[in-house]
């Protein structure tokens, strides 16, 4: 699965050299189930990443990119936090930004005091979530109140809420962008 992966990504035109991951476990995979209403269960299985560690790091990437993406599931392994807080270190040494998703709730629950502290100690610029994320790293039933929280706590947030579009804001700055209408939803896979 690693080769198709990267064999369909340099297709797209992506710059993708990543070093494979020499024997076990194997490539991440998930299995979406989409209900007849178009909504969808997804069962993943995180595979060669969580073995991702400070060594896998390399300097003139994580200095070299405008802007450097992690997920929130990869706060799981304990050598991965190491790996994305040294990649912090070394973009932000060189003028560029941390962006993170939370992921799920699950995972926001799990990590909200650490989440929180990389947001609030400058580690991650910019946060993606959808308006359950962030209602629960907030511990609020209001998206309001969340969304005024993380305007404080980082530069930019970038948060989806379905089929109420999706609302960006950056200090004072408040962006909102409209949901694009559908006539059926089919699969809300990938929708955020």
């Amino acid at each position: 699965l690693g080769e198709i992966y990267a064999h369909d990504i340099h297709a797209q035109g992506v710059a993708f050299d990543t070093i494979p991951l020499k024997g076990e476990p194997p490539t991440a995979r998930s299995m979406i189930f989409v209900t007849p209403d178009g909504e969808r269960s997804m069962n993943t299985y995180l595979g060669a990443c969580v073995e991702l560690g400070p060594e896998d790091v390399e300097a003139d990437k994580a200095s070299g990119a405008k802007v450097t993406y992690f997920e929130g599931y990869l706060w799981d392994p304990p050598r991965a936090k190491e790996a994305i807080r040294q990649t912090a270190k070394l973009a932000h040494a060189a003028g560029r930004e941390v962006s993170m998703t939370l992921s799920d709730s699950f995972c926001v629950d799990r990590y909200r005091d650490e989440f929180l502290e990389l947001m609030r100690s400058g580690t991650v610029d910019i946060v993606f979530a959808n308006s359950h994320e962030i209602k629960s790293l907030y511990q609020t039933s209001s998206f309001d109140e969340a969304l005024a929280q993380i305007r404080k706590d980082c530069r930019i947030a970038a948060v989806t809420r379905s089929e109420k579009g999706s609302v960006i804001v950056r200090g004072d700055e408040t962006v909102v962008i409209k949901a694009t209408a559908i006539k059926e939803l089919v699969d809300t896979t990938g929708a955020g």
